[in-house]
């Protein structure tokens, strides 16, 4: 998903991909911490703070755009862009949201099936199926962003029309700032030069 993009930023920004603690090649938190937002957050600003960047245009998805609004809440980032943010639930429709249990279950038993090894060749099947996940999933049961109509710079919010996950409907686009844009869906955000399209 994000290797265009990265491929087009770094033709006119310093890009930074980061893989969230136990995602991708990077150890979890330690047992004695969380995998809360707020502590996932805080090891992204550390990793700005090893690069020397006091803010960023930040972009991420699902858990992601949890994060990038939270940096925003930070005044860590210079723009926001969350696709289908985490993070923004109504009460009774987040990760503890029974829907959202039985959606993940189901991925991870997928995952586990005799046939998984076709099935982990799909990056959202292999980062669900991730031990790391179950983990971050319970830790971020009942909460959601906080402070988001705080953040002063720019927000484009996009959420897909057939995302499974991530519904317009569950959410509570009211923890934005007024200022924030969101399109009526993915398919709505057209290409202008020097963009790609999502």
């Amino acid at each position: 998903m994000w290797h265009p993009i990265i491929e087009q930023g770094a033709g006119e920004f310093d890009v930074i991909a980061v893989h969230l603690p136990g995602f991708g090649g990077s150890p979890p938190l330690p047992k004695t911490q969380e995998p809360t937002a707020g502590h996932i957050a805080d090891v992204i600003e550390w990793s700005m703070n090893q690069v020397g960047w006091d803010t960023a245009h930040v972009v991420g998805n699902s858990l992601g755009g949890w994060l990038a609004l939270e940096l925003g809440v930070r005044r860590r980032a210079r723009s926001v862009t969350a696709l289908m943010p985490a993070g923004l639930w109504r009460p009774g429709h987040g990760s503890d949201s029974r829907r959202h249990r039985l959606l993940f279950g189901w991925w991870q038993a997928l995952a586990n099936s005799p046939g998984a090894v076709r099935a982990v060749r799909n990056p959202l099947l292999r980062t669900i199926a991730l031990a790391g996940m179950q983990r971050t999933m319970r830790a971020l049961a009942g909460t959601r962003l906080d402070r988001g109509a705080t953040i002063t710079v720019p927000v484009t919010v996009v959420l897909g029309s057939r995302e499974p996950l991530i519904r317009r409907r569950d959410l509570d686009m009211a923890q934005l700032p007024p200022h924030a844009v969101s399109p009526p869906s993915a398919e709505s955000v057209t290409s202008r030069p020097g963009t790609t399209r999502i």
